[in-house]
This record gives C-alpha cells, sequence and structure tokens, in this order.
C-alpha cells in the first residue's frame, strides 16, 4: 500500500464507521408505515434472518422489500443500476462501457414487457415490495450506508421495472455458449480443423451423465466483441451442485435434498436469507435483494434447488448490412429494416452519451466482424426473449406438488437450470428449465452467416421432452453441471457441459453405501477428493528424470490420496505441473489470448468471468496424454519431454513462491481467497469493506468446488459454494443452510461475517420454520403497523400469525 493510499485510509476508516454506525437499521419496537392494511411482524434471529409474518400476500412483498433495503439497499442500488444501465451517472466514464452493454442488451426495456404481460396478482405484489424498499428508503434519507455518502448518491424511488431487469441481467449470465463460437473460429483459423479437434468439448465417457435416456425422463407423470462489453460490475454465475435423495435411500425414511450454488465470492453475498409467511404462501430459503420471493428453499409442501443447466440456448450469426448507418442488411436475398433505438446514458460531470441500439431479427448487433463493416455479429439468445420467469418462481413458492411444480418449470422459458425437487409425500424429482431452439442447419458451435436464412431457429424444443425425471430407481438424482442426457437423445442440447468429475466423485461416495444421512449430506458438499489428480499423476509413473528434486515430485503425485485439502503438498504439484504443461502445449501455436480462452477466460471477467471452455483444460490435457498420435505432444517434442519440462516449470515456481523445501508447498499457501465489495476495485476501499484473505481447498473438479477464475488463475477471485443448504421434508426445522459471510452489508452489524467462520469450518445453521422455534430463537422482534390512511379492518393474532 502506497503512503497516499495510507493516509486515505486513515481519513476514510472512521467516517465510514461513524456512518456505518449510523445506517443499521433498526430491528426492534413498533413502525407505523403507509403501504401495508394490516399488522406484520419480522422475527430476526440469531443469524439476521428476517422471519416475515403477514397476514396478505401484498403486506408480505412489502415487509420482505422493507427488510431487503434494511440489509442491502447499497447492494440493490448497484444491481438495478448494472441492469438497467445507469452507473456512469453516478461513477462517471469508467462503468461506460458497462451501461453501453445492459442497454444494447436490454434489460430494462425487457423488463417493461415483462411487467406489461405479467399476472395482475404478481404486478401488484411486485408494486408493494417496491413501496416497502422506498418506505425504508423515505424513512432513513439522513442514514443511509456509507457508500452512498463515497459516491455522493441518494437513491431515486425504487420501481418494479428494477426488480425484473435485474432478474433479466440474472437470467442473461445464466446463459451460456454463445463466446465459445468465437473461440472455436479463432482456432481453427489459427491451426486448423485437425488440430483444432483436440482442443474441442469432449465429455469424459467414464463419467456419468444426468439422466439414462428411456429410464429416467421418459416416466408419465403423476396428475471481435463491442467496447461496451468491457467493463466492470458486471459478473456471470457460475457451476453448482445438487442432489436429491429418495426415502428408500435416506437413512431417516425420508428424502433429502442439497443444494450449493458456486458464485463469485461477493461483499455482501449475492444472496439474502429469508422467511416469508402469509395466507397465499409459506417459504424460506434464499432470496436475491431487490427480488421478492424465494429463489432456492422450500414450502410447506416441497424443496427445490437449482444449478446450470449449460444447454445452448445462445447463437452468434454474422449478418451483412447494407448501409453504413446499420439501417438495413440482408437476409434471404432481399433488404430487411433493422431496429434502431436511441440509448442516452448519463455521465456524472461530462455530457450524455447516446448509444445507437441495432437489432435485427435474429437480435442486438455485438460487434463488428470486417474492417469495411459491412459485416457484423448479432447475439440470439433465449435469455433476451419473451419471459415469464417471475411468474415461475412465484408458482414455485406456491406449489403443492409434482404437477404445480412441473407447471412452474413450464413459466421459466429462461434461465437453463436443473431443478432438483423433493416433497413431503416421499417423492423426488427433476426438470430442466429454459428454451432450447431447434436450428434448421448446424449444431450453433461457430457463428452462423445471418444472411442465408440457412441456420435459422425453427422452434423450440418441446418442455414436455426437455429432460426430467421423478422418483428414479437408483433413488438419487445428482445434477453438477455435468452432461443431462445420453447420446439417444433426440435433440440437440448443446456440448458445454462442465466435465462431469463432480458428479462422478458423488455417484462412487453414493456406491458405497446403502443409505445416506443428514451427516453424509454435510460431508459430500464438504468433499475435497480431486478425481482427475490422481489420473493424471500416472502419466508421470514410466517418467526418467534425471533431477532428484523432480524425481520427489514425481513421488510426492504418485502417492497422494487424491485429497485436495489445504495441507496437501501434491495437490499443489499437481495445480502447478498442469497449469505450465498447458502453457507448454498450446502457446507457441496459439498464443496467450486463444490460450486464456481454453482455460475458460473471456473479453472481460466482470462482465462474463468464464466462458463454456471452463474446467475443459483438464479433461483436455488428460485426452491429449492417453493420445500416442496427438499432434499437440508430438509438437512439443514428444510425452516424456513435455512433462519433463512442466515439473521443472512448476519446480521453479513453487521454490520461488513457497521456497525450496517441498514440505512448505501446502495447498492452501496458494489457494486463498475474500470476499471482494464492489467499491473495493477503488484501493484502499478493500481494507475497509472486504473480508481478510483465507485458505480454500478444493479446485474445479471437487465437490467442494472453488474454482479460480480463467482470466486470474494466481489471483484471489473465486468461485466457491455461496450458500449451502439440506432440507428434509415433513421434518422442515431439521434443514439447515449456510451462507457466508453474512446477512448484512453494514460494516459494523454482527452479521456482516458471521457465517463466515461457519462456512470455512463445513458448519451449518438450522432453518428454522415452525413458529414456535422462530420465537423461541428471536433476537429482535419488528412490528409493523399500518397508519390510519391505509389499514383494514385488525386480523385475528391467529390469521396474522397462520403456522403450517
Amino acid at each position: 500500500m502506497s503512503l497516499l493510499e495510507k493516509l486515505t485510509l486513515l481519513f476514510l476508516k472512521p467516517i465510514v464507521r461513524k456512518k456505518s454506525r449510523k445506517s443499521l437499521p433498526q430491528l426492534d419496537g413498533v413502525l407505523n408505515l403507509d403501504g401495508i392494511t394490516e399488522p406484520v411482524k419480522i422475527y430476526r434471529d440469531q443469524w439476521g434472518v428476517p422471519h416475515i409474518y403477514a397476514a396478505n400476500l401484498n403486506d408480505m412483498a412489502f415487509a420482505q422489500g422493507y427488510a431487503h433495503a434494511q440489509d442491502r439497499l447499497w447492494q440493490m442500488e448497484i444491481n438495478r443500476r448494472i441492469a438497467r444501465g445507469q452507473l456512469s451517472e453516478v461513477v462517471g466514464r469508467s462503468t461506460l462501457d458497462t451501461d453501453r452493454a445492459s442497454r444494447i442488451l436490454g434489460f430494462g426495456r425487457l423488463a417493461a414487457d415483462d411487467l406489461a404481460a405479467m399476472p395482475e396478482e404478481l404486478a401488484t405484489a411486485l408494486q408493494h415490495y417496491a413501496n416497502g424498499v422506498n418506505a425504508y428508503i423515505q424513512a432513513n434519507l439522513q442514514k443511509l450506508p456509507p457508500e452512498f455518502g463515497l459516491l455522493k448518491l441518494t437513491p431515486s424511488p425504487w420501481e418494479p421495472v428494477d426488480s425484473i431487469a435485474f432478474g433479466r441481467l440474472l437470467s442473461w449470465q445464466m446463459s451460456y455458449a454463445w463466446y465459445g463460437e468465437l473461440i472455436r473460429g479463432k482456432i481453427i483459423e489459427k491451426v486448423g480443423e485437425e488440430m483444432a479437434r483436440e482442443l474441442e468439448i469432449h465429455y469424459p465417457e467414464s463419467n456419468p451423465s444426468t439422466l439414462d435416456l428411456g429410464a429416467e425422463s421418459n416416466l408419465i407423470m403423476e396428475n471481435g466483441l463491442l467496447e461496451a462489453f468491457k467493463g466492470p460490475f458486471l459478473q456471470a454465475l457460475g457451476g453448482s451442485n445438487a442432489w436429491a435423495v429418495s426415502a428408500s435411500r435416506s437413512r431417516t425414511g425420508r428424502p433429502m435434498l442439497c443444494n450449493d450454488p458456486h458464485l463469485p465470492l461477493l461483499q455482501p453475498a449475492i444472496w439474502y436469507e429469508n422467511h416469508i409467511n402469509c395466507p397465499e404462501l409459506h417459504a424460506t430459503g434464499v432470496s436475491i435483494p431487490g427480488v421478492p420471493l424465494v429463489m432456492i428453499g422450500h414450502n410447506e409442501n416441497l424443496g427445490w434447488g437449482m444449478t446450470l443447466a449449460f444447454t445452448d440456448i445462445q447463437d452468434i450469426f454474422i449478418e451483412k448490412f447494407t448501409d453504413g448507418s446499420l439501417t438495413h442488411y440482408e437476409f434471404k436475398g432481399e433488404t430487411r429494416e433493422a431496429t434502431i433505438i436511441a440509448e442516452s446514458i448519463n455521465i456524472k460531470g461530462e455530457e450524455s452519451h447516446l448509444e445507437k441500439v441495432v437489432i435485427t431479427h435474429h437480435g442486438p448487433v455485438i460487434s463488428g466482424v470486417m474492417p469495411t463493416g459491412d459485416f457484423k455479429l448479432t447475439l440470439a439468445s433465449k435469455a433476451l426473449g419473451p419471459s415469464n420467469m417471475m411468474e415461475g418462481w412465484y408458482l414455485l413458492n406456491k406449489a403443492t406438488g409434482w404437477n404445480e411444480f412441473v407447471g412452474a418449470m413450464k413459466k421459466i422459458t429462461s434461465p437453463a437450470l436443473n431443478v432438483p425437487y423433493a416433497d413431503n409425500k416421499g417423492n423426488i424429482g427433476y426438470y430442466v428449465t429454459g428454451e432450447v431452439p431447434i436450428r434448421k442447419n448446424g449444431d450453433g458451435s461457430t457463428p452462423s452467416p445471418g444472411w442465408t436464412g440457412e441456420y435459422e431457429w425453427t422452434g423450440t424444443v418441446p418442455f414436455e421432452e426437455m429432460p426430467y425425471s421423478y422418483n428414479p430407481a437408483k433413488g438419487y438424482i445428482v445434477t453438477c453441471n455435468h452432461k443431462i442426457i445420453s447420446k439417444d437423445y433426440k435433440y440437440n442440447l448443446g456440448n458445454a457441459w462442465m466435465n462431469g468429475y463432480r458428479a462422478n466423485r458423488f455417484d462412487k461416495l453414493a456406491a458405497n453405501k446403502e443409505k445416506f444421512s443428514f451427516e453424509d449430506m454435510k460431508a459430500w458438499q464438504n468433499d475435497v477428493y480431486c478425481t482427475p489428480g490422481p489420473i493424471f499423476a500416472t502419466h508421470l509413473r514410466g517418467l526418467r528424470l534425471d533431477d532428484l528434486r523432480l524425481e520427489a515430485m514425481k513421488q510426492a503425485m504418485l502417492n497422494w490420496d487424491g485429497m485436495l485439502t489445504t495441507e496437501s503438498i501434491p495437490g499443489s504439484i499437481y495445480e502447478t505441473t498442469k497449469y505450465y504443461l498447458f502453457n507448454r502445449l498450446l502457446q507457441g501455436k496459439l498464443g496467450e489470448e486463444l490460450m486464456a480462452g481454453l482455460r475458460g477466460a473471456t473479453f472481460n471477467p466482470n462482465l462474463m468471468p468464464q466462458g463454456e471452455f471452463y474446467g475443459h483444460d483438464t479433461s483436455m490435457l488428460l485426452r491429449m496424454l492417453d493420445n500416442h498420435e496427438s499432434l499437440w505432444i508430438k509438437a512439443a517434442g514428444g510425452k516424456e519431454d513435455v512433462l519433463n519440462k512442466a515439473l521443472g516449470d512448476a519446480y521453479q515456481y513453487l521454490s520461488e513462491k513457497l521456497g525450496p523445501e517441498m514440505s512448505g508447498w501446502q495447498w492452501g499457501r496458494l489457494h486463498k481467497a475474500e470476499f471482494h465489495h464492489t467499491l473495493a476495485q477503488k484501493r484502499p476501499l478493500d481494507k475497509i469493506f472486504n473480508q481478510p484473505e483465507f485458505s480454500l481447498p478444493g479446485n474445479t473438479d471437487t465437490l467442494y468446488q472453488t474454482a479460480v477464475l480463467a482470466s486470474d488463475p494466481r489471483g484471489h477471485n473465486v468461485i466457491a459454494p455461496s450458500f449451502r443448504q439440506i432440507l428434509e421434508p415433513t421434518k422442515w426445522n431439521e434443514s439447515a443452510c449456510i451462507m457466508p459471510p453474512g446477512q448484512s452489508a453494514n460494516i459494523l452489524s454482527p452479521h456482516y461475517n458471521d457465517q463466515l467462520p461457519m462456512w470455512l469450518e463445513g458448519k451449518y445453521h438450522p432453518m428454522l420454520w415452525k413458529l414456535d422455534d422462530v420465537i423461541a430463537r428471536q433476537l429482535h422482534l419488528l412490528e409493523l403497523l399500518p397508519t390510519a390512511a391505509t389499514a383494514t379492518i385488525p386480523p385475528t393474532a391467529q390469521s396474522l400469525l397462520t403456522n403450517s
């Protein structure tokens, strides 16, 4: 830290702490508020989780908005500005490219369309959610979180489109398979099709698929990119694990459902725990601040989770424009008129920027391809089409069984998710959401000519034929972003699945036990066995090494048990050797940019931290090492020579980084992480808002996934379990979860980071469900009472505190 940064920190830290103390929310007592019609009670437990009891849906939504604003108002403000392209008016020109990207993709425009088509009941609840946020803002304008003061910003009233727009942004971030098309095209151009074929994604045959066609999915159902895309702040979502275990495989005789979404570690967390109760619905789990309801969790009847499905719902088209102003383009020999939208973006301290958004029937123009400017790239994405996503989540929160669950899944036309299911009747299931296009020709793996009409989307895979499962014979369903279907499935869902090593590990753990316990679920969510590590080590067995230091490294790997703990020395050798082997094989022919793309890096790590090649470098290397005719191995001097040199590179790095003695090469000394705050990009604010760095076990291929960003493989930006839940239907009060670092965004709140130590130790806290338990564990009780202007006849205590 420079002297200037130290002085700035000395000046800012007491100011931020003073404003943080002032902005701590009221958690006890009584508040009289306009906007609710009957009394609402908000209990908060020892982890800061609000348990909201309301007499009707609209008052519940109001209270949830109020609670979100109490703990996460700054996060909500940033999120809506990212989604609606309004960062630059408070941050300045540095975020203009991010704003341009959001305006081009049109999250705000899509949100307005969604709101207009939304069922009245849900639209009304969404307005009441916004009213709750605004009630908090208006009452606390002089006590705003310190981030507002640092940017000299006063929040404008929250609107329903703010919630929907951020949901739209998340939906797009959870959609894959377009950036890889560009990487493939460039690689083929660079090295030719034969060498490029070795670098393609090939799902390892030894790893499982979620469903076996005919056994699981046919059951009868029970009743060159635009500069705008190079801005900070936007974060794409990562992978996840989830599994549902049937009652027949559970020691309790009840089903269990587990989920742990893997996301960038942020301060505060992307999630917010809450328990909501009104006559229309009763649900608990995590929500996203700024968006009502529960996204992952359970209601009275069933529980659910989610992982990314990685189905191919996006394509790149090359458009042939007929004029320099991009108003007309060619399609099937005719000229079509493009849609032109002028988006004005305010910039702090400067004149506004006017963004010309050009949209063809395929989608928005996102780049120029050729120097003449006549050809442009457009993004066709199901995530940018009509969507009933919020209605789907509303129906899911209220669902009573499998049929209603499936009905909710049908509404979620994007994003593409695996959604596991378990209910209190003992059933388990699974459904894949998101519309997948049917292509006239091609498979969408490379950019397609848009002017010929030969590569159009001709329809979507029928919802009834999307992969699903209900009470599978083997007694469990696991989804770890791996391949969903067998090769005989008749529709093309793409080839962007992750490599399947996590699912492979789960299957092996499950095969060792006839019945599973709650403690097994905890252990498996925290399991750090690295399946490909020992496989990689076998390729060193016959390696002749004259350097005794390298021989010691080889022997350490050959004797490794595969557990990638923070204390593992072989794990450090494996990860480092693999990294340098990849470099030695590819860098000479591909160059730094394309090699990074094959690791999963993208044009911008903030907008899109990883592409669909992410995590496939390991399986790619193992295929090459197994292939005696590999062109890449031959070009690098042969298998023995390149492995010898990669081990030497690893030794040099480890000895310089951790010291010459191998006894000090623990994985935890290399593999570190921290939770990053939005403003931490501006030093020394990172010293105020970020959590101190800590060591982590695992890697991309362990069930406890802790994957470094492909754009920064040596950095401390890690994708890891952002939330863990273990649900027990019929005994909901025995369910447990953990959400690091904590509920509050206020640095002086006891819930700023109180869940982080538990998370690091693999511990959980109970998900309180019954009212008696909520009251017994409460630390705070805030009562919201309607003013005379909005009150109705007071409900009885029984109707207010309904507890199923």
